[in-house]
């Protein structure tokens, strides 16, 4: 698997042309709700951009770095869309069934019209949303989730037999800053109190 981390340089650079293409785009929303928790990031920057205000909800689709297709909503957006122009926010389109499920939620309590967005798209996704950053191949490794992602790999590469310091320099070579893998391996790996 490909592995590519973002920073939040890069980040803000791509959420940046996604304000850009909606400030320009016919469809002006009057909100934007996050699909938690990937969206909750960059709904954040792009509430500052666009000066709207956030909701969000949960939908529930990974599990260990592996799609489920047990796709639920969790956590609800409270009250009623009444009618609102709703900008749909996601990290990345991977399969789109996240968005597919997201887009009939946001219908049926309300939303007038769903204009959905990423950062990424993956190219086997199944719904492309109406604006994108970029494209990729690549397992995004984004600086909001990175203790999971390290965890993750960690139990992975532990298990097939690579040794704490080959996966130190790994996590380096990814991207992740020094004090943030020392941090994880002090904290993150100590048993539960």
């Amino acid at each position: 698997m490909k592995y590519e981390f973002f920073s939040w340089e890069k980040i803000t650079t791509r959420a940046m042309i996604l304000a850009t293409m909606v400030r320009f785009s016919k469809k002006q929303p009057d909100l934007i709700v996050a699909i938690a928790r990937g969206g909750l990031s960059i709904a954040h920057i792009l509430s500052d951009l666009l000066k709207l205000p956030v909701a969000s909800f949960t939908v529930s689709s990974y599990h260990d770095l592996k799609r489920t297709d047990d796709l639920r909503i969790s956590f609800k957006v409270g009250g009623r869309l009444n009618g609102k122009s709703v900008l749909l926010v996601d990290d990345v389109s991977d399969s789109g069934k996240t968005f597919i499920r997201a887009i009939a939620y946001l219908k049926r309590v309300g939303a007038r019209e769903v204009i959905p967005i990423s950062l990424f798209v993956k190219p086997e996704t199944e719904f492309v949303p109406e604006h994108f950053a970029e494209r990729t191949d690549a397992w995004i490794i984004f600086p909001w989730d990175q203790f999971e992602t390290m965890k993750i790999l960690y139990r992975k590469w532990s298990f097939d037999g690579m040794a704490e310091e080959s996966i130190r320099c790994r996590f380096l070579e990814f991207g992740f800053l020094p004090n943030v893998i020392t941090y994880f391996f002090s904290m993150t790996l100590l048993p539960p109190p």
